[in-house]
C-alpha cells in the first residue's frame, strides 16, 4: 500500500503561469504560498542555475509553506553538467539547506545525455555523503535497459518522448527495488526536443488524463512507501494541470479551490489554438485536407474544445471526451463501452494523427476504433 504521494511541479516560478496559475494581481513573492496551498511537493531548480543560494531564501521557503510540503533540491549544473561529479563537494553543498529541516525530502542530481552508462559514475554517486536523500536521473537510455543499481541513491524515472537515445515513456522502464519511486514527466514533445529556440519549448506538452491514469495506476500498484510525481511540463501551466489529474488518478479529493485553478488552466490552453496561431489549423496539422474536415474541426473546437496544445488536442463529441497525442500518433478515449460512431470532425481529427493508422489506447486497453464502428 502507498503511504505517502508527494505530487507537483519542477518548480513554481514561471511568468506564463501568471493568468492560468497565479492570478494578475498577485505579487510574484506570493507565488509559493499560493502554490503549496494546492500542491505538497515541488523540485526547486532555480539551484540548478545559482550554486549559492542568498542568505535568508531557504528560511522563506520553510515559513511560507505548510507543515506537510516537502521539497526536493536540483543540484547545481557544476556538479552534473561541467565536469565530473565530485561527491565531497557535493556533499558540501548541501549543506546550505539545513534550514528547510524536516521539509528537505532530498537532492536531485540529473546528468544530460551526454553521459554515458560508467562504472566510475556509479561508483562516485554511492560516494555521496548527505543526511537527506539522494535522487539521480539520466537523460541517455543506457542507465535504465537494464536500469541502475545506485544504492543508496534513488533511480528516478523520466518520461521522455520516444526517441532512439531517451529513456522513453517512464512505463516501459522496469521501477526501481527500492522503497520510493519517483518519476519525472517531460513531456513527448519529440517534435522540439532538439529542433528548438528557446528550451521551454522541449517540455511544452500535455498529457491525456488517461495516460496520467495509467502511470499512477503502475507507480500504485508496485506498493513503494512513497511514490513522487514532479512534472516538468511547465509552459502555460500544463504541469499543474497534470498534476491535478494525477491527484484525481490517485483518489483524492478535488477541492473547489484547485477546480476553479483548473478550470481557468483549461480555459487559457482551450484559446490558445485560436490566440497563439490565429486559427490557422495548418499550424497544427502539416497536411491540408481536401474534404473540408479542417473547417468541420475549427467549427467544433471554438464549441467544445476543452485543451488544445500544439501536440495534444482533446475535444467532446457524442458523448466521449477524445485526445489525440500528434506525438506518439496515439488516442485516448474518455468513455470506452460507448457504441455510438465518432462524429465527423472526430474522424478527420483521427486522420490527421498520420498517415499510419493510430493506436488507441483506454483506460482499458480495448481498440477503441471496433468499439464505435470506424474503418480507416
Amino acid at each position: 500500500m502507498v503511504m505517502r504521494a508527494y505530487l507537483g511541479t519542477s518548480g513554481w516560478h514561471y511568468h506564463d503561469w501568471v493568468g492560468p496559475v497565479y492570478p494578475r494581481e498577485q505579487k510574484e513573492r506570493e507565488w509559493l504560498a499560493n502554490y503549496s496551498r494546492i500542491f505538497n511537493f515541488t523540485n526547486i531548480n532555480v539551484t540548478f542555475y545559482q550554486k549559492r543560494i542568498r542568505e535568508g531564501l531557504v528560511k522563506r521557503w520553510y515559513k511560507e509553506t505548510p507543515p506537510n510540503f516537502k521539497f526536493v533540491i536540483k543540484a547545481n549544473q557544476e556538479f552534473t553538467h561541467r565536469r565530473s561529479f565530485n561527491a565531497q563537494e557535493f556533499s558540501q553543498w548541501t549543506e546550505q539547506f539545513q534550514d528547510l529541516q524536516e521539509k528537505l525530502l532530498g537532492f536531485l542530481l540529473q546528468f544530460p545525455q551526454s553521459v554515458r552508462r560508467s562504472k566510475q559514475l556509479i561508483s562516485a554517486i554511492k560516494q555521496v555523503q548527505c543526511n537527506s536523500l539522494v535522487f539521480v536521473e539520466f537523460r541517455d537510455k543506457s542507465w535504465y535497459f537494464p536500469p541502475t543499481e545506485i544504492d543508496p541513491a534513488i533511480l528516478v524515472i523520466p518520461d521522455t518522448p520516444r526517441i532512439s537515445t531517451l529513456p522513453g515513456r517512464a512505463t516501459s522502464i522496469g521501477l526501481n527495488a527500492q522503497n520510493i519511486v519517483f518519476i519525472r514527466l517531460h513531456g513527448r514533445n519529440r517534435f522540439k526536443w532538439y529542433n528548438h529556440e528557446e528550451a521551454r519549448e522541449r517540455y511544452d506538452y500535455y498529457y491525456p488524463p488517461p495516460e496520467i491514469s495509467y502511470i499512477i495506476q503502475r507507480m500504485a500498484s508496485s506498493r513503494k512507501n512513497t511514490i513522487i510525481v514532479d512534472a516538468n511540463n511547465h509552459p502555460l501551466g500544463q504541469a499543474p494541470l497534470n498534476i491535478i489529474d494525477a491527484k484525481r488518478a490517485m483518489g483524492e479529493k478535488i477541492s473547489k479551490q484547485v477546480r476553479k485553478l483548473e478550470n481557468r488552466i483549461t480555459s487559457i490552453l482551450a484559446h490558445r489554438l485560436h490566440r497563439e496561431k490565429m486559427g490557422q489549423l495548418s499550424a497544427y496539422f502539416g497536411e491540408q485536407k481536401a474534404n473540408g474536415w479542417n473547417e468541420v474541426l475549427k467549427t467544433d473546437l471554438e464549441a467544445n474544445i476543452r485543451v488544445a496544445t500544439p501536440y495534444v488536442i482533446a475535444g467532446v463529441s457524442e458523448g466521449i471526451e477524445v485526445f489525440v497525442d500528434r506525438c506518439e500518433k496515439r488516442v485516448y478515449c474518455e468513455k470506452p463501452n460507448h457504441k455510438r460512431v465518432l462524429c465527423d470532425h472526430l474522424r478527420a481529427l483521427l486522420k490527421a494523427v498520420g498517415k499510419e493508422k493510430p493506436h488507441v489506447v483506454l483506460e482499458d486497453f480495448k481498440d477503441v476504433l471496433s468499439t464505435v464502428g470506424i474503418k480507416f
